[in-house]
């Protein structure tokens, strides 16, 4: 239970800290800014992961107690997350500006950039385990 506390607390604070620090190093336009960018990122998360990961933990258990190689499942399943996940970070990075605009609306159009760059970075992301 501690274990599980401290480590979403840790998330939690990682999560807020690019906020702050552009925040702080910027102003409260350029946190609006990547806000939107963030949470246009964040859609894959609750789109797909939310979905998998319930179904993940128990499906290595399985693997686990029946001898398999962990390995190869884990690679498994990696695979298969980043044949949807690329896929879907490409489709938003280049469609990002009509997506932006259909909903957020156009006062969030300079968030565009942004939300290509956290695109891009998720394309490296999705291979860190800590991602999921």
């Amino acid at each position: 239970g501690s274990m599980a506390g401290a480590t979403g607390m840790l998330r939690t604070i990682s999560n807020g800290a690019p906020g702050l620090i552009i925040g702080r190093l910027l102003d409260m336009n350029a946190v609006g800014l990547f806000s939107r960018g963030q949470s246009m990122v964040s859609l894959f998360h609750m789109l797909v992961m939310q979905g998998l990961q319930p179904v993940m933990m128990p499906y290595f258990s399985k693997e686990h107690r029946a001898g398999e190689n962990l390995k190869s499942s884990y690679l498994y399943v990696l695979a298969c997350l980043t044949a949807v996940a690329w896929p879907f970070f490409a489709f938003v990075a280049l469609m990002a500006f009509p997506i932006v605009t259909l909903l957020y609306g156009d006062q969030w159009s300079d968030s565009v950039p942004v939300v290509q760059a956290l695109c891009i970075y998720m394309f490296f992301q999705i291979r860190n385990e800590r991602y999921w």
